[in-house]
């Protein structure tokens, strides 16, 4: 799957600081080498992520949302017998927490109302009361 961090990488790699010449010593040749493929890459089989992780259709919000954090991704391949069906993101998810179910219409939501909603599922939760803890929904 083509990601945009795999886009992106191509970008970053172009801002990157020249290493020393003690750290070229210590740096791993086959990594860098497959690093500088994936960035210049001109097919997708050259800068595609080839570890997916993904959901059934019928995963629970739950397990998702820890794939999502453990694995550091942002979607997943949704799959139905093995084909793909969707895709679901961190959006998806956090509409969870909204007080309101998919069958009510809802036609906007304000980003302080669903800041609200989101604090409010929070409050009830154990982790939630960290004083370093903060949020921004926009």
């Amino acid at each position: 799957m083509v990601t945009e961090g795999d886009l992106l990488r191509r970008l970053a790699m172009s801002d990157e600081p020249e290493r020393g010449w003690l750290r070229a010593l210590f740096r791993n040749q086959d990594h860098a080498a497959d690093r500088y493929v994936r960035a210049h890459g001109v097919t997708a089989r050259e800068v595609m992520t080839a570890k997916l992780w993904t959901v059934d259709e019928d995963s629970t919000a739950e397990h998702a949302a820890r794939l999502l954090e453990e694995h550091k991704v942002r979607r997943l391949p949704v799959l139905r017998k093995g084909r793909l069906v969707g895709m679901l993101s961190r959006a998806d998810l956090l509409r969870t927490l909204l007080p309101w179910r998919a069958e009510e219409t809802v036609v906007a939501i304000s980003d302080e109302a669903m800041q609200a909603a989101i604090s409010a599922s929070m409050q009830q939760q154990v982790w939630a009361s960290a004083p370093q803890l903060s949020l921004e929904v926009h």
